[in-house]
């Protein structure tokens, strides 16, 4: 078993990518320290002084132009930083572990074997079409204005109902790494030091219906130490169903030797399509490597998916979507449930509430032995996965307690 490589995030190293868009490009911008050498596939991060502090603009994931709606402030390089790029071979030298040179080569702390990337802020590879064959769709919200939550002994903040991570067995090795616990003031948007706001148009994937937006009616915290990610309808409107998705991409990725933990509450109306999901920083779907902790499509809320996409090659840990049914068919929407992945270097588990759903092998052949993920939240309408919807069930919320990453 190998034993896992510590987080390198921004938030807390000021390491800011570098990399070089690609001519379809998803992501444009970021703080971008000042003297990072790179070439065209990768980037020394950080460089000399402090880096820039840009703006972040997610572009659509099919390569074309970057997306006029929606820009953030990216986070500062405080130099010095190690180059996030270079060439790799399994079992061989790789430039991402030690200081890479502007060709991209191994970096000078030595060798390492190929599964050593660590993880990190940046961006993905260009061109990508990680979701092609993966709708995102909401259903109905719950309200806000619950029953006073319990107490999560854990950490001594108030939760709403349902299970909680106080009920969760971490193991006595299990260091919290990365988290976003939604603490802002009611009506705020989502931190962007930590996460991206995506704006793909209706019909970017699934023949989905929704235009994802980074407005407050979409994605916002409610005061109560909660994300709402909200599907709203408006018939007159140029685009009549809007709804919100975010992603740490840009921002901070992940390798295996970590677990990944949302606590959340699912939309209960027909047509949504909610998602928990991790994807491959590199390639194009379903090469780059895709972990569902949580797809609930939109005619059946009595329970929810999880599955592997990683290829077709030997190895690779693909799964089917595996379903599992809650003993209430509408605790889903009803309660708050913990959907977590735990990633270790030759297999997954993918638990809810500490039951287990799935558990798939995977060889070093596959893309989650070396391609690091980030995360996703959406919440999707109709299309392939979300099927017909109920206009009578807006506003669909998921609301979203916390993220929280540990390593194993």
């Amino acid at each position: 078993m190998r034993s896992p490589l510590p987080l390198v995030w921004a938030s807390l190293l000021g390491v800011v990518a570098g990399c070089a868009v690609e001519e379809s490009g998803l992501l444009a911008g970021g703080g971008a320290g000042s003297g990072g050498a790179r070439d065209a596939g990768s980037a020394a991060t950080g460089g000399q002084g402090g880096g820039q502090s840009g703006d972040v603009a997610v572009a659509r994931q099919d390569g074309h132009a970057v997306d006029d709606v929606s820009s953030m402030g990216g986070a500062t390089g405080f130099g010095g930083a190690t180059g996030a790029g270079g060439s790799q071979g399994m079992g061989g030298a790789t430039g991402r572990g030690g200081a890479s040179g502007p060709d991209g080569s191994a970096g000078s702390d030595g060798a390492r074997d190929a599964a050593d990337v660590p993880i990190g802020d940046g961006e993905p590879d260009a061109g990508r079409d990680v979701d092609r064959d993966v709708a995102r769709d909401l259903a109905p919200s719950q309200d806000l204005a619950a029953s006073e939550p319990a107490v999560d002994a854990r950490d001594g903040r108030a939760r709403r109902d349902g299970p909680d991570a106080a009920a969760i067995d971490h193991g006595p090795s299990r260091t919290l790494v990365w988290s976003d616990e939604f603490e802002g003031a009611a009506d705020t948007g989502v931190d962007t030091s930590k996460w991206t706001y995506v704006t793909w148009p209706p019909g970017e994937v699934n023949e989905e219906k929704q235009q994802y937006s980074s407005s407050t009616k979409n994605v916002f915290q409610d005061g109560q130490g909660c994300l709402v990610l909200r599907a709203l309808y408006a018939p007159a409107a140029e685009n009549p169903y809007t709804s919100g998705r975010i992603e740490t991409r840009g921002q901070v990725w992940f390798e295996p030797g970590h677990r990944i933990e949302v606590r959340a509450k699912l939309p209960a109306g027909l047509g949504s399509f909610p998602a928990i999901l991790m994807l491959g920083t590199s390639g194009s779907w379903p090469d780059c490597g895709e972990l569902a902790l949580m797809e609930q499509f939109g005619q059946d809320k009595s329970g929810f998916y999880a599955s592997v996409s990683a290829g077709s090659g030997a190895g690779s840990g693909s799964t089917d979507k595996t379903w599992y049914a809650f003993a209430d068919a509408t605790t889903s929407s009803d309660d708050f449930h913990v959907y977590s992945l735990d990633w270790y270097w030759d297999h997954v588990v993918f638990q809810v509430d500490g039951d287990e759903v799935l558990t798939s092998t995977y060889a070093p052949s596959s893309p989650l032995y070396d391609i690091a993920e980030y995360i996703v939240l959406d919440v999707a309408l109709g299309g392939d996965m979300g099927g017909a919807i109920d206009n009578t069930a807006f506003p669909m919320d998921m609301v979203v307690d916390y993220v929280r990453v540990y390593e194993l």
